[in-house]
């Protein structure tokens, strides 16, 4: 049976879709591992699938599951978007709407946090695993052998270096504001000031970076959000020698090198907390806290000025205490992956057996011309996709698979073939 598995952010989805493509390959699946673009055109040739959606977007996902159930599909949804949301859970409620559960087949939750914030009904509960998510089941110790060449690699570069995450995708969007009212406006009611505390935490970060630059006697490396336009800070920025704009790969590898992670409230800060770095939040004072979101501060240390910031760098330790409340949330001791890959497994095992189409050499010819076409009239400056699909590569690709390999040899059993750019499958020798 095939499975679908679209990658919209390479950064933050590539590394854990390669490891649950590799299991799901293992149980005899052959996995399509691509950009959106892509696994859109054979969302449309494939009948018989598996989709593996990335979160309900009201006005957006029911055509895209119109699409998959026409061709007799079946849709599980894992949200990428599961767990980091402002203090009244507005984004929550409406990614896990009763009209997500009215369309899907399975929805993997993070915590059970979620499933009480969600409160379903009992319909909605039979669709429910809680499940936790392997984004951040991989920040596991044993796991960390992942990222450690990469993290050796930038230490190595760098030398000693404060990371800052930024998360200001939209007041600063590539795409521009009327994108960000388009696009969001549905989801946020309050989009324009969403927009307009974005500006004032850009204000206040390039300030704070300037006066760090003097200050500190290290590098300081700033990863902006992939949505966000990383030419501003190119160019407010461009004379402090220490400071360097890097918003490609992910993370991790750049939180285990750093001394310190500087967020404002992103998610970017529990990955920091799992991998043992307290982090600490830099946010500009506000009367009006309901545009700021609330895990990422309750296991950060806080601060409102650069004043405050030496007062926690002798508090760097991750507060354990927090624990409880993280894995209410995350799932953290559960085995995320291999239960979502056994889920779809079992899953699968109970549809009736129906025939699925396999890749022709007709489908290749098509998507790669389609890949041409794409290239040829997509703008070069400013281009969203562009920035989110970085490092999205057969190279990388291959590179992940080999890590996997040296990690447990039994993934030597699983064929990666590149279909298209963007765009490979896993399947079992």
């Amino acid at each position: 049976m095939n499975i679908l598995i679209p990658v919209e952010t390479s950064s933050r989805e590539l590394l854990y879709k390669t490891y649950l493509a590799h299991l799901l390959a293992m149980q005899g699946f052959d996995c399509f591992v691509g950009s959106k673009s892509r696994i859109n055109v054979l969302m449309h040739r494939f009948k018989n699938y598996i989709y593996f959606d990335k979160g309900y977007h009201k006005g957006k996902s029911e055509g895209i599951y119109k699409i998959v159930k026409s061709r007799n599909g079946f849709i599980i949804s894992l949200d990428e978007e599961g767990a980091v949301d402002y203090s009244d859970n507005r984004t929550l409620l409406k990614r896990y709407s009763r009209q997500l559960f009215d369309l899907v087949d399975i929805v993997f939750l993070w915590g059970e946090k979620q499933k009480e914030i969600i409160n379903p009904t009992d319909i909605m509960n039979s669709k429910i695993i809680v499940s936790g998510h392997p984004r951040f089941e991989l920040l596991k110790p044993e796991f960390q052998v992942f990222y450690n060449e990469e993290a050796k690699c930038f230490k190595k570069k760098y030398g000693k270096f404060i990371l800052i995450n930024t998360n200001m995708g939209f007041g600063n969007n590539i795409k521009g504001n009327e994108f960000v009212r388009e696009g969001y406006g549905k989801w946020y009611n309050q989009i324009d000031e969403i927009i307009d505390y974005d500006k004032i935490k850009l204000d206040a970060y390039i300030t704070f970076i300037k006066q760090l630059s003097e200050s500190y006697n290290g590098n300081i490396i700033i990863r902006p959000h992939p949505e966000e336009d990383a030419s501003i800070y190119d160019k407010q920025l461009d004379n402090l020698k220490n400071v360097i704009v890097i918003n490609k790969g992910s993370v991790v590898p750049w939180i285990i090198a750093s001394e310190l992670m500087i967020h404002p409230d992103c998610t970017t800060s529990i990955e920091s907390f799992f991998l043992g770095k307290k982090p600490i939040s830099f946010l500009p004072k506000s009367n009006n806290t309901s545009h700021i979101t609330k895990l990422p501060l309750i296991i950060s240390s806080c601060i409102n000025d650069f004043k405050d910031f030496e007062h926690t760098l002798n508090n760097n330790t991750v507060d354990t205490n927090n624990l409880k409340v993280i894995n209410e949330y995350f799932s953290y001791d559960k085995d995320s992956s291999n239960i979502i890959a056994n889920e779809i497994c079992n899953y699968a095992s109970k549809l009736q057996k129906l025939p699925y189409l396999p890749m022709t050499l007709s489908d290749r010819i098509y998507l790669n011309m389609k890949g041409l076409s794409r290239k040829l009239n997509m703008k070069k400056s400013k281009h969203l996709s562009i920035s989110k699909l970085s490092g999205f590569t057969k190279v990388e690709v291959l590179r992940i698979s080999n890590r996997f390999i040296e990690y447990n040899n039994k993934f030597r059993c699983v064929k990666i073939s590149t279909i298209a750019d963007k765009l490979f499958c896993f399947s079992k020798h």
